[in-house]
């Protein structure tokens, strides 16, 4: 990670990002990045399962999704998403997967990660304070003013449920909650968009049945 002047782009300082073996011979970072405090504080999600939180004075780490053990196969679960919200940050788990640095012969993982597909809420201690699992499959993390955020919710591995897309609003103040399901008729994309009066614009993807029909069209929705 590199910090940069706005006058010229120069180099002020950097970090690194130290892989996680014995499986990730390398750190990965994809939309889990976030600065706040003119760049004085810094939020990393890694694909290994960790969350940074790094400061002038230190680098705290949690072990959100990292490897662990189902039988003789590891299995993990990437940080995909992560924001800093009011009072600490917030962060979305993947999926579980096997680590692809992992000599393990399976294909697929043999059970889930207990921190997979998973909101997570860190307090400015740097602990986890709540976390929320449902049946959804949650992709994207957008703030929505004040306190709160919205976690898609897109289509899921498992099954061709119909009944589990759209968009989650969540409470992060003094009492985290899910407020609201706002549902939509295809499964949505990672990225999407709040505004401070409580519109949420999502993507929303097309998809395919069990006989591989596709249905519905890319589209973008507004909801309230």
């Amino acid at each position: 990670m590199q910090v940069l002047s706005l006058e010229g782009l120069a180099a002020r300082n950097d970090r690194p990002f130290e892989p996680l073996p014995p499986h990730f011979p390398t750190a990965f970072v994809w939309e889990a990045f976030d600065v706040q405090g003119a760049g004085a504080q810094v939020l990393a999600g890694f694909g290994d399962g960790r969350l940074q939180l790094i400061d002038a004075q230190s680098r705290r780490t949690l072990e959100l999704g990292t490897p662990v053990l189902s039988g003789d196969v590891p299995i993990s679960a990437s940080v995909g998403w992560g924001r800093f919200v009011p009072g600490g940050a917030a962060a979305v788990t993947d999926n579980t997967n096997i680590p692809w640095g992992s000599a393990a012969t399976a294909t697929r993982p043999p059970s889930a990660h207990p921190g997979s597909n998973t909101l997570f809420l860190v307090d400015d201690a740097g602990a986890v304070s709540w976390s929320w699992r449902g049946e959804q499959a949650l992709t994207g993390l957008s703030l929505l003013g004040g306190s709160g955020l919205v976690v898609g919710a897109g289509r899921r591995e498992a099954d061709e449920r119909r009944d589990l897309w759209g968009a989650l609003v969540f409470e992060t103040g003094d009492a985290p909650r899910l407020r609201r399901i706002c549902p939509t008729d295809g499964p949505v994309f990672f990225r999407h968009a709040a505004t401070d009066d409580g519109r949420v614009a999502v993507s929303v993807l097309p998809w395919k049945d069990a006989d591989d029909v596709v249905h519905g069209a890319y589209q973008v929705v507004v909801l309230r």
